[in-house]
């Protein structure tokens, strides 16, 4: 492969990159309440996407890409009360939360 079209693929690649990681982010997503009688459970998550590429030999490219999705709480509504339920890793925290009416 010529050194100009090295430089190019390259300029390219960091181009899409950045162009990624403007959208690839981690980001906190809150997703679909279930009811189970009078209690409403509501899951919130992290979404994390990746992407990579790089040269592994004079005329061999690669890339690869990731993603992830990870319990991050729930939220627990009974009545006018709220619960957190945060967890982190192994560790599992309950918080009760004071709403003001």
């Amino acid at each position: 492969m010529p050194m100009e079209d090295s430089h190019a693929e390259g300029d390219l690649s960091q181009a899409l990159l950045g162009q990624l990681k403007k959208v690839l982010a981690e980001k906190t997503v809150i997703g679909r309440p279930v009811t189970v009688g009078e209690i409403s459970l509501v899951p919130v998550m992290t979404c994390s996407l990746g992407f990579g590429s790089g040269v592994l030999a004079q005329a061999s490219h690669s890339a690869a890409g990731y993603s992830r999705i990870t319990p991050a709480a729930i939220l627990i509504f009974k009545d006018e009360s709220l619960t957190v339920i945060h967890l982190e890793g192994s560790t599992v925290r309950v918080l009760p939360v004071e709403l003001d009416h």
